[in-house]
């Protein structure tokens, strides 16, 4: 190859550590003769389109995501093309920071009767690690801290074993975590409610009825979907 024909990426360089809300520089350092005529971006080797309106803006050798997100954490990589060839960059990983936020897929509905316990399990998403849980219970009378005592936490979970003792004791219970980034902003939300005949579920009732007359058998079938009550006659 002339000496005089080249393409070399040398290196993708970021500034400092960043959590998410903050804006991101990623640049990329290319030696080229001739010079380069194509660049492109990658996120976890998908190639990364240029979209303002989405807070990704790629101008040539420069990548800024504005407002990052968790989810644009990941290994990202620049790619250069002259008339000799193609170079790709060295992979650098990009580690965003957040506060927890509730995990998704949780059971949020425990329906029991009194003096049952409810074992209610809090999952949260969070970066770096936590430091604390805090849980509260809200009914229509009044907010209240659970001592730490009534519940454990272990990694990314704590739990708790809720029973109602009385009709004040159904409500809401709220799980919050914290970690280094802050406190969640948006609690997990838990809602303890009386077991009934359902056990919580929708239901239908059916009433079957029968009188055998002589030779004959007659039958009724009535079904309610509100209250198991019925009336039958003659």
């Amino acid at each position: 190859m002339d000496e005089q024909q080249r393409l070399a990426v040398t290196g993708v360089t970021r500034l400092g550590q960043h959590q998410e809300g903050d804006d991101v520089y990623f640049e990329c350092t290319i030696h080229a003769n001739p010079r380069a005529t194509r660049f492109s971006w990658r996120h976890n080797d998908e190639v990364l389109v240029h979209n303002v309106s989405g807070g990704v803006i790629i101008s040539n050798q420069s990548l800024v995501l504005q407002k990052v997100a968790r989810s644009q954490a990941g290994r990202y990589s620049c790619r250069a093309h002259n008339i000799v060839g193609d170079a790709t960059s060295n992979v650098l990983t990009l580690d965003v920071k957040y506060s927890p936020v509730c995990s998704s897929g949780q059971v949020s509905t425990f329906a029991v009767g009194r003096y049952e316990d409810a074992e209610v399990t809090c999952t949260v998403e969070a970066n770096p690690v936590l430091k604390s849980f805090q849980w509260t219970f809200n009914n229509t009378a009044d907010t209240i801290d659970v001592p730490k005592g009534r519940y454990t936490s272990t990694g990314s979970q704590s739990i708790i074993t809720y029973t109602p003792m009385t009709s004040l004791d159904y409500g809401t219970l709220l799980c919050s975590a914290t970690n280094p980034i802050g406190t969640q902003k948006d609690p997990c939300v838990f809602h303890i409610l009386p077991a009934g005949t359902s056990g919580g579920l929708s239901q239908v009732f059916l009433l079957q009825a029968s009188l055998q007359e002589r030779q004959h058998q007659h039958h009724l079938n009535v079904t309610s979907s509100t209250i198991p009550n019925f009336s039958v006659s003659n």
